[in-house]
């Protein structure tokens, strides 16, 4: 029976997603490792997001539980206006948060809390790290390695899986 469900969340996920690559997934990040995949494959025409920018997503996700509020609100943002691609993509993965409980909530199965929005997202620490490798500053790997307790090879691991599925992956946000 688990089987049938693994592939039935797999084929929700995904059409094109192999139910067995879930189970390389470390349990607590199958959700947003779901999310991830999906949002790339499923929110557009191909691949959604530069592999750099695959790699911020789950960063920022792996550095979320890890925040207070009071680290949150003391992330420096400079005071311009944000860039389009980086509002248009926290839009795209906002809306496939949802779509990903729905489709959950279709299967019968109950929402955990690791498909909350406010357990996957940031805004200002996805944007603060989004500027920070979009101009170089720092590669997500780098930023990664900076950070205690953060897996890099969590993080590669995920971002492997969200950017498979046989498609192409982008290498330059446009």
């Amino acid at each position: 029976m688990e089987e049938v469900r693994q592939r039935l969340f797999a084929h929700v996920v995904s059409p094109e997603l192999d139910w067995r690559e879930l189970g390389e997934i470390p349990e607590e990040l199958l959700y947003p490792a779901c999310q991830f995949y999906y949002f790339q494959h499923q929110c557009g025409n191909g691949p959604v997001l530069a592999e750099w920018e695959v790699e911020v997503f789950v960063l920022q996700r792996l550095l979320l539980p890890r925040r207070s509020t009071s680290d949150l609100r003391a992330i420096p943002i400079p005071p311009n206006v944000p860039d389009p691609r980086e509002v248009q993509l926290a839009t795209l993965f906002c809306r496939s948060c949802l779509v990903m409980a729905a489709q959950l909530l279709g299967m019968g199965r109950r929402v955990v809390r690791q498909l909350l929005l406010v357990e996957n997202f940031d805004g200002k620490l996805f944007q603060w790290l989004y500027l920070e490798a979009r101009h170089g500053r720092a590669t997500p790997r780098e930023m990664a390695d900076r950070e205690e307790g953060v897996s890099v090879e969590h993080m590669e691991k995920i971002s492997r899986f969200a950017t498979s599925g046989g498609k192409r992956v982008r290498r330059h946000a446009q």
